[in-house]
């Protein structure tokens, strides 16, 4: 289905490209806490559909490298309690 213009206060404005040929993180590492499940998992999954390499981090290092293993771009797991500031430290410095 072709992208047609849309109208605003009786001007016709023109649809701009769509988000995913707009938006590219190709070279670029996100990281997503709580990525085992979620709105951490969609996020993670939207990222490295933009082309990012995800650093999926979650407590549930198990859910984590499920996820990670179906994510493209090298993406991979990190165990992280976020409660703990050592924790969150030591999780930066594996993805860094």
């Amino acid at each position: 289905m072709p992208v047609q213009d849309s109208t605003l206060n009786g001007d016709t404005v023109p649809r701009q490209q769509s988000q995913e040929s707009m938006f590219s993180l190709s070279g670029r590492t996100g990281i997503v806490t709580g990525a085992a499940s979620g709105i951490g998992e969609a996020i993670a999954i939207r990222l490295a559909s933009a082309g990012a390499r995800v650093a999926v981090l979650d407590l549930n290092l198990s859910g984590a490298e499920s996820v990670a293993a179906r994510l493209p771009n090298a993406s991979f797991a990190v165990e992280v309690d976020v409660s703990r500031a050592t924790s969150v430290r030591d999780a930066v410095s594996q993805v860094l």
